[in-house]
């Protein structure tokens, strides 16, 4: 695949990126987050505007999380472009396999099996796929086998009976399937999506600036594909619109039915899968209709990865996991149906917090390097990745009174490995109060160091860094709020970005003198920055060793950064949700000594009064 990372200079991309989303982003961003265009016309223009910038898309080469791991695939663009992401892939063509056996010596060989067929080769049943199987076997290179559309066994299971394994994406595609070389062979492979195509470093899907969108695959549509648009689609999205609401369609067309004027269906050709993915990484609403079998879930998947809200049809929300079903709505009556959408697009509030669930669901079982996991696992490879990286939370205080929140703060993590690296400046609690009181609360792997008074804060970070044993190291501090999430998020934010360093630039500040709650710096979500806030910072552990942190007594954070970018490391801020700094009745009492009307600024958004923890833990 002869994809390709284009990188510009940060300035020149925002500006393009600026240029791309036309000039009603501004207005829709000043508008509260609601969705909506100014001008009749400029749904038009948006249109026209993303079929050019797709069609100029630079193609993407991936960089692949297990490079030791050699993949021969043949199949659709779905899977190959999800799965170039997690080894090192080289396409199976039907004029050049013979070459690719010889000169790749792949681990493995994987074949997808859609409604009887191998894309790019025809019948699974045929004389040249047997051939292939034959080779492969020949060689002693496994095959695997995913099925991922048909319901007849029948129409590959002479390929079945060569694969060391095979995968059905639902249990109903395996029915009535007898076995290959082992009654066990025949497993659920289940659809997955690839959060690389919506990160950051492609730039195209960093806006989500357009409205909702339905995607119809028109090549595996039957005659309810008018029906349904007619029936249920149209009067639905009728109040919306052009200026909020488009209908893509994909492959080939067929008859749309009887449409209103106001809607209009667009087409995405003959485009390839990931610059369709990237299309739909750019709307903030995404209806789940437009696919014949409610078996395919990988729609639903891919707009969760882009962090779009969901809105879906009873019998396809049904065919989700438990646990993606439980952040989409479902309906199958029109005027719902136009409620939910509506809902999503006009409360930013809701879009943002239901898509932060279904984005957090979809990267903890969904994703392809989680196929790719149990593929390796059940072929006996320990090339498997650990699922849950270990996580040491430093965290300097002087403090006695703040260690019951640093301990409550790390207990109600969600993240399954954290190592607290509690650094005691100037202060000498009883150690072994200080344990029992870490254990009563669920804290099973507490290092305490103790420091002089007369160190810096720089150099309580460099002693907790230096007794950190985790594959990240979080810098956390006593006073401050976390949220259950907090670190499970920041940590999948690695496996999506280039960052070395990830953190929240968006936040909330609870001011405790007036209960005021300050949203600062809200456009700094999920994006490139050179800030995040100090107390929020979670490093890879090789750039917090090499780099450490300066022996200062103050302003560590911002130094740190500052070296960081100086040498190339990415830093990229989240969301703005499981974390609040909380300022003091009394401002002496922080390092930043400033005041409150520091933070009431045009960089801040004053959002509401009151007690925000319940409000951010999301």
């Amino acid at each position: 695949m002869g994809y390709r990372i284009m990188r510009l200079p940060r300035r020149l991309s925002r500006s393009v990126r600026r240029l791309a989303r036309g000039p009603g982003s501004a207005a829709r961003r000043r508008h509260g987050g609601q969705v909506r265009s100014s001008r009749s016309g400029a749904a038009e223009a948006r249109a026209k505007g993303l079929a050019a910038e797709l069609t100029a898309l630079a193609p993407i080469r991936p960089r692949p999380s297990r490079p030791g791991i050699r993949a021969a695939v043949a199949a659709s663009d779905r899977l190959l472009v999800g799965l170039a992401w997690e080894w090192d892939q080289r396409s199976l063509l039907h004029h050049k396999w013979e070459e690719v056996l010889a000169q790749h010596s792949p681990h493995l060989m994987l074949l997808e099996v859609v409604d009887g067929m191998i894309p790019g080769w025809g019948k699974a049943s045929g004389g040249d796929v047997l051939n292939l199987g034959r080779a492969a076997n020949l060689a002693g290179v496994p095959i695997v086998v995913w099925v991922t559309g048909g319901d007849d066994p029948d129409e590959w299971a002479p390929l079945g009976e060569s694969a060391a394994i095979v995968f059905v994406a639902h249990p109903d595609m395996g029915r009535g399937w007898s076995g290959g070389q082992s009654a066990q062979a025949l497993e659920t492979l289940e659809p997955a999506a690839q959060p690389r195509l919506y990160g950051p470093d492609l730039g195209f899907a960093a806006g989500r600036d357009l409205g909702a969108c339905v995607i119809l695959e028109s090549d595996h549509q039957g005659p309810t594909t008018s029906d349904l648009l007619s029936s249920l689609i149209a009067p639905a999205v009728k109040p919306l619109g052009q200026t909020e609401f488009d209908i893509w369609r994909v492959g080939a067309t067929s008859d749309p039915g009887s449409l209103p004027p106001s809607l209009r269906l667009r087409e995405l050709g003959a485009r390839s899968y990931d610059q369709v993915m990237r299309a739909l990484g750019r709307y903030a609403v995404f209806m789940d209709a437009g696919v014949r079998d409610p078996r395919w879930t990988w729609p639903v998947l891919e707009a969760g990865a882009a962090r779009a809200a969901v809105v879906s049809l009873p019998d396809r929300a049904e065919a989700l996991p438990a646990e993606i079903r439980a952040h989409v709505a479902a309906t199958d009556d029109a005027k719902s149906l136009r409620s939910e959408i509506v809902a999503r697009l006009r409360q930013a509030e809701l879009r943002d917090r239901e898509s932060a669930q279904l984005h957090r669901a979809v990267l903890d079982r969904h994703t392809y390097a989680h196929r790719v996991d149990t593929i390796l696992e059940r072929l006996g490879r320990p090339d498997a990745r650990s699922p849950s990286p270990t996580v040491s939370a430093v965290v300097p205080t002087n403090r006695t009174h703040e260690i019951e929140n640093i301990f409550e703060n790390i207990g109600r993590q969600s993240h399954a490995q954290v190592e607290l690296v509690l650094v005691l400046h100037g202060i000498e609690p009883d150690p072994t109060e200080i344990r029992a009181q870490a254990r009563d609360i669920g804290i099973d792997q507490l290092i305490i160091r103790t420091v002089d008074a007369s160190r810096t804060l720089g150099a309580c970070m460099n002693v907790g860094i230096e007794a950190a044993a985790g594959t990240y190291i979080a810098k956390m501090d006593d006073d401050n709020f976390y949220g259950r999430h907090y670190l499970t998020d920041l940590v999948r934010a690695f496996a999506y970005t280039e960052a070395g360093i990830v953190g929240k630039w968006a936040h909330y500040v609870w001011l405790r003198s007036s209960g005021a709650v300050v949203l600062r710096y809200p456009s700094a979500e999920q994006t490139y920055e050179r800030r995040v806030q100090g107390g929020s910072m979670l490093i890879d552990g090789g750039v917090a060793r090499k780099l450490r942190f300066s022996d200062l007594p103050r302003g560590i954070d911002s130094e740190l950064l500052d070296r960081a970018a100086a040498e190339g490391v990415q830093i990229y801020s989240a969301d703005r949700f499981n974390f609040v700094s909380i300022r003091d009745v009394a401002p002496e009492t922080h390092t930043w000594k400033v005041a409150d009307s520091t933070f009431m600024t045009s960089s801040g958004r004053l959002v509401f009064y009151g007690d925000p923890r319940p409000h951010v833990d999301v």
